[in-house]
Parts: structure tokens; sequence; C-alpha cells
């Protein structure tokens, strides 16, 4: 008789599990699923802690199993006592919400408060919680996380690593370097400062704030005491943030500019305009949108032929019909008032009343129309009026594709029956590129793609590679990071999906991998240890290869590949380095790290930024 394959008896592992699985839980579940499930319970059940959390997703979704939200968390559990970052954080949501355990904030918190440096939505989901807990409550969730340490400390007896010892290590070095405190200050200050809710106290514009900048101003980085007093001016910059918090969430007529007493008096005097503030104010800048009095001024401003008024009247009432169970009355309104605005030529109206078309709730639903007006709209200028054009036509000119000569034979299809669609496919498809290069022109990374995927596979241009690399070099510099990951790959390894292959190049794909890593990218910080550790693309360094290495590990608990191979490579280094070079490499791990939570915060700082701007375009 043959000799078994592992092949085979992972088929019959798994119809053995099959015949253990109650017949409803199969139901709907493709073999694709349940020989994933198959195979991720092996590898979790070995200890691998990216596995124990996939296979917890398994549980919580049903995916090739029943769904089981209680032991969902016991998988969850076992990686994140292997202090996997990504399942301490489901651990977090699963207490908030009481799924497969019993509803517990305090510890939600502890768990949050973990990985808040490590994880920006846990960051995020920690700030909001703390907002809802008493002091002690908070106090309570803090002496939770360090009880949390000890606890998974105990199951690690005998692993090579211990991650909460070297994390708090690690930490205390971080935060005693007054580099780090230095720059981290600074981008927090800036962060805050940038907050839609910093519109009062001092709100000097997409900048830091008098008072955030005035604690950075007087810090004091050189003398003794330096991380205790960080923590203190961390804490002075989040006081001022939450009283400003305070004073936006009372809406008071003091101190908004578009509830002011003159504004106020104007617009009861019948003044249009400013009867058009007040209705929007109501609408985009009142923490919690008060459509009754926004739909009452705009219809005031809009009957006066306030063609603004009459463009944010349909928004309003588009709005409100989304929100609606019974929508059909507001979008006849929406329509009314965005047709009014469109024909008078208001490039803002003329895109709401294609959005009109596209719902086809109070319309009959029209495409002629809805690109009619998105046109019009787009020649304009209009940005996402060109955004939306480009997107329908390419909807359209694939439902025009036409059928190639075996299609036709295969359906059967006669002179008679066939229409020929090469010609509306055609206009269709080169007025998409011209939309989408207009787009690519602005700086949009999706429109930069698609212009490269167009000269890649020469769609109604000649092909070619060079164009096609240097318009997704540009959507990678403007930001794409998915773009990024498949440049690095590409010079990395020679060739990758939408390029042609091109010899391999270390210097580049570093550039690439660094990008990367800037963006909190664990595989390609890990990647950057493995360069210096070799020597690839960068000069050789011991320092250098651990400390990038510590970084990866540090961000990740178990490793981006959730298993102990990362954690071997570093200790077989360690072992070969004198205690000043780990000395520095654990200093260098710390600004790395610093590094990484400040471009996170910048990029978090962009984002206020717009949208403060966008909150205040009203004026």
């Amino acid at each position: 008789m043959k000799p078994r394959t592992p092949g085979f008896w992972l088929i019959v592992a798994t119809v053995g599990l099959l015949a253990l699985l109650p017949i409803q839980a199969l139901a709907g579940m493709s073999p694709e699923e349940v020989k994933m499930f198959t195979e991720t319970k092996v590898t979790a059940e070995k200890g691998n802690a990216q596995a124990q959390s996939k296979l917890g997703e398994c549980y919580y979704h049903g995916k090739g199993v029943a769904q089981d939200y209680v032991q969902a968390v016991s998988w969850f559990r076992k990686a994140a006592e292997q202090w996997f970052v990504p399942a301490q954080f489901q651990m977090g949501l699963f207490y908030a919400n009481g799924a497969g355990v019993t509803k517990d904030e305090i510890e939600a918190f502890a768990y949050w408060n973990l990985i808040k440096e490590n994880h920006p939505l846990a960051q995020w989901h920690l700030a909001s919680l703390e907002m809802k807990m008493a002091p002690e409550a908070r106090t309570r969730g803090r002496k939770r996380a360090e009880e949390l340490i000890h606890e998974n400390e105990s199951k690690q007896v005998g692993k090579p690593w211990n991650y909460a010892d070297e994390y708090r290590a690690s930490e205390r070095e971080r935060l005693s370097n007054p580099r780090n405190l230095k720059v981290l200050l600074e981008a927090e200050a800036e962060a805050l400062a940038v907050s839609p809710y910093m519109k009062s106290g001092g709100y000097t514009g997409p900048g830091a704030s008098k008072e955030l900048q005035a604690i950075v101003q007087s810090f004091d980085f050189t003398s003794d005491g330096v991380s205790d007093r960080y923590r203190v001016a961390q804490q002075q910059m989040y006081q001022i943030t939450m009283m400003l918090q305070r004073e936006w969430g009372k809406g008071s007529v003091k101190e908004s500019e578009r509830e002011s007493a003159e504004t106020m008096i104007k617009a009861h005097k019948g003044d249009a305009a400013a009867q058009f503030v007040i209705g929007k104010g109501y609408y985009k800048t009142s923490k919690t949108r008060d459509y009754e009095n926004a739909l009452k001024w705009l219809l005031k401003s809009a009957e006066q032929g306030n063609r603004q008024a009459q463009a944010e009247l349909g928004e309003c009432y588009l709005d409100v019909a989304q929100r609606s169970s019974t929508p059909e009355q507001a979008m006849i309104e929406s329509a009314k008032w965005y047709r009014v605005a469109a024909e008078a030529g208001d490039a803002k109206a003329q895109y709401g009343l294609s959005r009109v078309y596209n719902k086809g709730q109070s319309t009959e639903k029209d495409t002629e129309e809805c690109v009619k007006w998105l046109r019009l709209s787009a020649a304009q200028g209009y940005v996402p009026a060109q955004t939306d054009l480009w997107h329908k036509l390419e909807d359209m000119a694939y439902k025009h594709t036409p059928l190639t000569q075996k299609q036709i034979q295969k359906k059967k299809l006669s002179k008679t029956d066939y229409v020929d669609t090469t010609l509306i496919w055609q206009q269709e498809t080169l007025e998409m590129l011209k939309w989408s290069r207009q787009l690519a022109d602005h700086g949009d990374t999706n429109a930069m793609n698609h212009q490269g995927y167009a000269y890649h596979e020469g769609k109604f241009v000649a092909k070619d590679e060079a164009a096609a690399l240097k318009w997704h070099r540009m959507a990678a510099e403007a930001g794409d990071e998915w773009m990024q990951g498949l440049l690095w790959s590409l010079y990395s390894t020679g060739k990758a999906t939408y390029f042609d292959p091109v010899p391999v190049d270390e210097v580049e794909a570093m550039k690439w991998c660094r990008i990367l890593a800037a963006n909190r990218n664990a595989e390609a910080i890990y990647a950057i240890g493995n360069c210096y550790a070799e020597g690839r693309g960068v000069p050789q360094s011991n320092v250098e290869a651990y400390a990038y290495w510590t970084a990866s590990l540090l961000r990740w608990g178990s490793g981006p590949r959730g298993d102990q191979t990362e954690l071997a490579k570093r200790l077989e280094l360690r072992a070969k380095m004198s205690a000043v070079e780990l000395a520095a490499a654990q200093k260098r791990s710390g600004e790395i790290l610093t590094d990484l939570q400040i471009n996170s915060m910048k990029k978090q700082a962009q984002f206020n930024a717009k949208q403060l701007q966008e909150s205040l375009d009203y004026r």
C-alpha cells in the first residue's frame, strides 16, 4: 500500500470534523471555509498566536464552524496572553460590548490601556471610554492593566522572551530620553490644536492653540525628572482640550459666531445671507444637527433666491430622507430645491441633483439625467462630481463591453438579436479616462493608479510600462499604502502584480520599506531589521537590526507572523552583541517607536485639520 501524504490526513481530519459539527452549523458554508477553519485550528493548538486570533474570528463570525462567542473569546484570550496586540484589542471590544463575556468597562479599559501606544484604534476607543468613566473607575482600569501584565507573565514561563518586562523597560527608556519627549509633546500639541473641538479658547487656525503652545514652550527638557514633568504637561494639554469640548457641547449662543446676536437680528429682519448662515450653522456646525431649525432658516433664505441656501436646502432634505423610514416627501423637496439652484448654474446643486436621480426614490431612476448633471457640475471643476462621473462611466462602460465572437456563438445570438455596443463602450471608456486623468493631475491616488493600469494594459492608450510605473510611483509617493507595498515587493523580488519584471534594486526596495514602516506596518519594520542584519540596501549593523526587530516585536507582541521565529533570530543576534551595543540598540528602538507614534499623530492632525477647515467653511 502506498504511504499516505500529509494532504490525505488533512482530508481525513476535515471529514472527521464535519461529522462532529451539527448540520445547521454547515448550512451556507463553503468547503473552503471549513478547510480554512480546520487548518487554522491545527496551527492554533500548537500555540501560534496569530492562528489563535484567526480561529477566534472563525468562531465569532461562524466561518467554517457554528458561531460561538464563548469559544471566540477563549481563543482570542489565548492569543492575547501571548501579547498579540490585535487579540488584546479584540478582548477590549468583547468586554466593552458584552459579546461572549459579561460587559465590563474596567476590563475593556485595561486591555486597551495595555496597547494604547501600539494600536491607533485602541487609543480612540480608550479616549471615548475615558470620557464616560468616573476618575475612580479609570484608576481601577489602570490597576487592572497591571494585573493583566502579571497574569500573562506567569503564563509565559519557559518561553524565550518575556514581553512584559521588556515592554516596561523599553517604555522607561523611551520616556526618559529628552529627544523623544520633546518631539512627542510638540506632536501631541499640534494634533490636539487642530481637533474640530478647538474652535474657541484661543484657537488660532490650523496650528497649535495659544494654551497648548505655551505648555510646550515652557517645558524644560534638560533637568532631572523630565519623564514625570512630561506626563504632567501631557495631562494639562488634555485638560484644556476637554474643557473646550465641554464648551462646544453647550452650544452657547454667546460663544457661537453662527448665532451671534448681530447675525440673528439680521436674519429675523429678513436678511437672506444671515438666514443662510444661521441655517447652515444649525445643519453643519452643531455638535448634534438640528434639522428642524436648519430647514426653517434655509427655507427662508432659499425662498428669497439665495442660491447657496437653495443648494444647501437640497442637501439637508436629502440627508433627512436618508435617515427616514418614509423618505419620499423629503426626496421630492430635495430634488425641487436642488433643481432650482442647478438650473441657475450652481455646481454643488448640479452634483446634488445627480445624486437624487441616482437614488431613484422620488424620481424615476434615470442614468442619463444623473450623468447629464454630473457632466455639468464636473465641467465647473467640482471634484466630487468629477469623481462620481469617472466611476459612473466606468460602470456604464463595463455594462457595454462588446461580446467576443466566441461569446456570441456560445449564447447562440443571431445578427438580429445581437446589439453591437462597441462604439458606446469606446466613447464611455475614453471619457472615463479623461476624467480619471484630470483627477490624477489634481492628486487623486486612485485615479493615478487607474492611469497606471491603463498604460500597463494598453487600454485606449499605447502600452507603456514606463508610463504605468510613473503613475503608480506618483500614487505611492502621494500616500497610497497598497501601492507602496507593491513597489517594495517589486524592487525586493523583481516582480509584483500589475508590473513587468524589473531588476532587483535593494536600495529602492529599502526606500519603500521605510515609507511603509513609518505607517506602523510591523512587517516592514521587521524587514528593515533583516536588511540591516544582512547588509541588504543598507550598511550592515547589528545595533540597527536589533533595534528594528525589537520595535516590531514590541509593536505586535508575538511578531508579525505570530510565531517564535522572529524571537529566535533576535535572541541569536543578542548573544553576539556587547553590553554597549545592546544599550545603544535599546535606546534606538525607543526612538523608532517614538517616531512611529509621532507619524501616526501627524496623520491624525492632518485629518483633524481638514475636518476643522471644512467645519469653518460656512463663515
